[in-house]
């Protein structure tokens, strides 16, 4: 089989870059939905393509559409399918980082590894398999996230309910450097912080106030004092906002952390 895989593969990579242009051209940060579900289409057309699989659309009120795709053997009998997971969003907002271009054997571009590569990498497996016919009896669930660069609040049920029962899973984000594949991640947690301090005039008045703004520089100093690379604990305050303007006391601030 590997070897009927690597033919039916063999003459595939300029319709892979192709397909990874397309899809990193489209802009899909989170919180762009629009673009989302543009590249959503892209990729559901693409799989929806390949005999023998169906593509099923679940819609979101804040984010892109998310979108689960199953085999024939998967519909049939979804206990002990192989889970393929994936996320079409990224961290980038519109105009920051933007356009695709190779530099010699590399693809560079917002979304290449993180991660329409992988997926790329998913559409074009299981139209391999189905052109060996391998992929009548295999019984494959992907389950494509568009919430994922901000912590799955939809994507993660979604993947506990559509990918119950699988005997395995595998996750098409990249590796590390020499192609080594990545068997555990850290996990993670967020928070956001707030401070409350008392307003006042910062001209005439600044004795009366109490700063929130500085007390929260004073956690965000500590916070970040924290991360321990040798231990892989890292912190990073992502966010932070507070205040009206330079000539009042600020009352409130808070960081996302």
């Amino acid at each position: 089989m590997i070897q009927a895989l690597r033919q039916a593969l063999s003459s595939r990579t300029e319709p892979m870059l192709a397909l990874l242009e397309r899809l990193v051209s489209i802009n899909s940060f989170t919180d762009n939905p629009r673009g989302g579900d543009a590249v959503g289409e892209v990729i559901a057309s693409e799989l929806s393509a390949i005999p023998g699989l169906h593509a099923r659309r679940i819609a979101s009120a804040r984010f892109a559409a998310h979108w689960v795709v199953e085999s024939e053997a998967a519909r049939a009998s979804p206990a002990g399918h192989v889970a393929l997971v994936a996320h079409l969003d990224t961290v980038f907002p519109p105009g920051t980082f933007e356009g695709f271009r190779l530099d010699g054997e590399l693809a560079r571009g917002p979304g290449v590894l993180d991660m329409k590569g992988g997926i790329v990498v998913i559409i074009e497996a299981l139209g391999a398999l189905a052109a060996i016919g391998a992929l009548p009896e295999l019984p494959v669930r992907l389950a494509i996230v568009s919430d994922e660069e901000v912590g799955s609040p939809e994507g993660r049920p979604l993947l506990q309910r559509e990918l119950a029962g699988a005997s395995c899973a595998l996750v098409f984000e990249a590796g590390r450097a020499g192609d080594r594949i990545i068997t555990a991640r850290k996990g993670t947690g967020g928070a956001t912080v707030r401070a409350t301090g008392r307003a006042a005039h910062a001209g005439n008045a600044h004795q009366q106030g109490a700063n929130a703004i500085w007390a929260l520089a004073r956690f965000i100093d500590r916070a970040q004092r924290l991360t321990d690379y040798a231990r892989g604990v890292t912190v990073n305050v992502g966010k932070v906002s507070g205040g009206q303007g330079r000539n009042t006391v600020p009352d409130a601030a808070e960081a996302a952390v």
